[in-house]
């Protein structure tokens, strides 16, 4: 894609597409001469299963630059995968602040609970107090990869 002359900053793009159950890998690469190209993000994952009733995410962040070109490589060997169109805009960068200050991390590394369904893995944190605020949760694994959709619910015991 050119993006024009003079193109502003950039750090995401949104994939607009009218495949319904997917899930692909999206690389990146940017390049002010559209003859050579830096990757900005190697390998990042875009879904949608709708036959799940799940939206997924088809927006892609990678470094912050103005280059006037944008190349979007869709891994997806069964088939074309059909892109209608791609909106290219910047992001605000995420940070750590909360509407009350810093705060404080509380780890928890827990197992999964196995009072949940064989669809879905379930863990419950109990962080010793119903009056410490939570801002956002932070999941990790050791599992390369990761890519799982994510529901959180806070109740107070």
């Amino acid at each position: 894609m050119d993006l024009g002359e003079r193109a502003g900053f950039h750090n995401s793009l949104r994939v607009q597409t009218s495949e319904s159950d997917f899930i692909n890998w999206v690389e990146v690469a940017v390049s002010d001469d559209a003859h050579q190209w830096r990757i900005v993000n190697a390998r990042a994952p875009i879904s949608r299963f709708r036959r799940e009733n799940l939206e997924g995410k088809q927006t892609v962040r990678y470094s912050e630059n103005n280059a006037r070109y944008l190349r979007v490589r869709i891994q997806e060997s069964a088939h074309t995968f059909e892109v209608t169109s791609i909106d290219v805009f910047s992001f605000p960068a995420i940070t750590t602040e909360t509407p009350c200050g810093k705060g404080a991390p509380l780890t928890a590394m827990l197992l999964p609970d196995s009072s949940g369904t064989s669809t879905q893995t379930q863990w419950t944190v109990d962080v010793g107090s119903a009056t410490i605020p939570i801002a956002r949760f932070n999941f990790e694994t050791t599992q390369p990869e990761f890519y799982r959709r994510c529901a959180c619910s806070i109740a107070p015991i």
